[in-house]
């Protein structure tokens, strides 16, 4: 089991990088087609409205970690993680048997994300530079709040540069307890 995404290219961690609150719901159905379609959108619905209701109760702690996270990112108080390992445990997950009547656990092998410790890291920006070529970049930037200043004079300046020069896709293959 996977517990948290640190990939940039996972739904929920790209969500959560764009100003976003997210949360990662699996329902079983691929390739159920319409079989039980009425309980599993209910399911969904069900999450979600939870969900909800409970962003709701807690609004201002949820705004005052924002709050906190964006003032962190504006101070570089902490440098970016480029890779990353996370620790191997067991965690408890509880199921219901219903022909039982009864509630258990069992101990799945987890691979921890929300725990990670850094590998290779880089110092946080001051400001990262795009052309006027980007726009729509720009756009993107701006609609999700953040500051973006244009200049008026072509300027001189004394960057770094990090150039990515290839993708290598990580999986886990750990051993997974089962039932």
């Amino acid at each position: 089991m996977i517990k948290g995404a640190k990939n940039p290219q996972s739904s929920s961690t790209s969500f959560g990088l764009s100003n976003a609150m997210s949360m990662f719901i699996e329902i079983r159905g691929i390739g159920l087609g319409r079989e039980s379609f009425a309980r599993r959108a209910g399911s969904g619905f069900t999450v979600a409205k939870s969900m909800l209701h409970t962003c709701a109760g807690y609004q201002k702690e949820i705004q005052q970690i924002i709050r906190k996270a964006n003032k962190e990112t504006v101070n570089r108080i902490k440098d970016i993680q480029v890779t990353s390992t996370s620790p191997v445990s067991n965690y408890p997950v509880r199921f219901v048997d219903f022909f039982q009547m009864d509630i258990f656990s069992v101990d799945l092998t987890t691979v921890d994300n929300l725990i990670t410790q850094p590998i290779l890291t880089r110092e946080r920006p001051v400001a990262y530079l795009l052309t006027d070529t980007c726009r729509r970049a720009i756009e993107i930037l701006e609609t999700v709040g953040l500051k973006v200043e244009k200049t008026d004079r072509p300027l001189t300046l004394q960057v770094e540069r990090y150039e990515v020069t290839g993708y290598k896709k990580v999986r886990y293959y750990g051993k997974v307890s089962t039932l």
